[in-house]
């Protein structure tokens, strides 16, 4: 997420948070975030609890998957053919899994930075 995606997040009804640092690698201030009304969350677990959607780049590990509860969406790369256990926690505690490796991918989209976890809320 970038603060001007999270801006067209917002104008769609959404609120949106990042964690704290999750832009920089990308070269997004906390405080660009700050200022296009983005709420910066110290903590990933603070974060993961607030979020309804969480959307990270990385593989959730076990610590990550353990915060998936009833109801929550994640959208990640997630290894489903590879990863059964992450499927069989996810599908008990009645959380949705968007795996992003199953997602067609098109060139225009590829080289737009963002990287962390970012969470939004309706």
């Amino acid at each position: 997420m970038t603060p001007d995606s999270a801006r067209q997040l917002q104008k769609l009804g959404y609120e949106c948070a990042i964690e704290i640092g999750a832009g920089a690698a990308a070269g997004f201030s906390d405080a660009a975030y700050e200022a296009a009304g983005v709420e910066v969350i110290k903590t990933p677990a603070a974060l993961w609890k607030a979020a309804d959607i969480v959307a990270k780049v990385r593989q959730p590990d076990a610590a990550e998957l353990k915060r998936l509860t009833k109801g929550k969406t994640l959208i990640s790369f997630f290894n489903p053919a590879g990863n059964e256990d992450g499927m069989a926690l996810a599908k008990s505690k009645g959380a949705n899994v968007i795996a992003m490796e199953m997602v067609p991918r098109i060139s225009r989209a590829q080289g737009r930075g963002g990287g962390g976890v970012f969470r939004c809320r309706l």
